[in-house]
């Protein structure tokens, strides 16, 4: 028996609930139908990069606020264009914000090449490492590495660290495998936001680094829902709409436990 079973008994590997709720199911079929409807849109070529670059920095913006950064949308916006310019004391502001840029711009570039990222630890690792690259971090929270140590968010205790490494290796196995894999088109985009979702709450639970888990966690989210061809807006609102539920999606978190 491994330490987690024992103080982490709700990591299960099994979606048997999800699966049986026909509620779930209607809400997929609801979200599938709104991204196959932006997918279909024509739009002018500068209306296009218009709206990519406001999602863009919507979902930057989004998933670095939940984290207590305090640019702002515009300001990430400045950034995007190359004219933020940010007093010596928020440098590090910036720098976590570009970071997030920087990962976001890497996972659509490899998804229009014939080998996207494979949902493996070797690619969860990379995109913590881009997270936290550059970083003033403690000395025990190297950028990209599982955790050597006991971490903690408010009420929640991470898994036991020694049990990270063989709890990343199982998730990626798992999702990867054939219970979220389906030769019929009409379920690609919804299992994909099943496991997305699943994705973004087991690695907040396992919370595998020292540093960086959330941002981590819906990157995996968004290079998941990128894959299965949700069009780049979608894949960012959600980091977005954390942010402005904030408080709900951090209690949500916790009563999933």
């Amino acid at each position: 028996m491994r330490s987690y079973e024992a103080s982490h008994s709700w990591i299960k590997f099994s979606h048997s609930e999800v699966s049986r709720d026909p509620s779930i199911w209607l809400l997929l079929g609801k979200c599938t139908s709104i991204c196959e409807h932006i997918a279909g849109v024509s739009l002018p070529p500068a209306v296009g990069r218009e709206l990519h670059e406001m999602y863009l920095a919507k979902g930057i913006h989004g998933t670095t606020a939940i984290e207590g950064n305090t640019l702002s949308e515009e300001d990430v916006r400045a950034m995007l264009a190359g004219r933020l310019d940010v007093p010596r004391s928020r440098e590090y502001l910036k720098r976590e914000t570009k970071n997030i840029l920087t990962a976001c711009n890497l996972i659509t570039k490899r998804q229009g090449l014939a080998e996207p990222y494979p949902f493996t630890p070797e690619t969860i690792k990379l995109f913590n490492r881009h997270v936290l690259d550059g970083l003033d971090l403690p000395g025990e929270v190297p950028p990209g590495k599982v955790r050597r140590h006991s971490v903690g968010v408010a009420r929640f205790r991470g898994a036991p660290w020694k049990d990270c490494e063989y709890l990343l290796a199982k998730l990626c196995d798992w999702l990867s495998g054939p219970l979220f894999r389906s030769n019929d088109e009409e379920l690609r985009i919804p299992m994909a936001i099943l496991r997305a979702v699943i994705a973004h709450v087991y690695i907040a639970w396992i919370h595998p680094f020292g540093d960086g888990n959330g941002r981590t966690a819906r990157l995996a989210e968004f290079m998941i829902l990128l894959g299965s061809g949700v069009p780049s807006p979608v894949g960012h609102l959600l980091s977005n709409h954390y942010n402005l539920t904030r408080s709900k999606y951090i209690q949500q978190l916790v009563i999933a436990t």
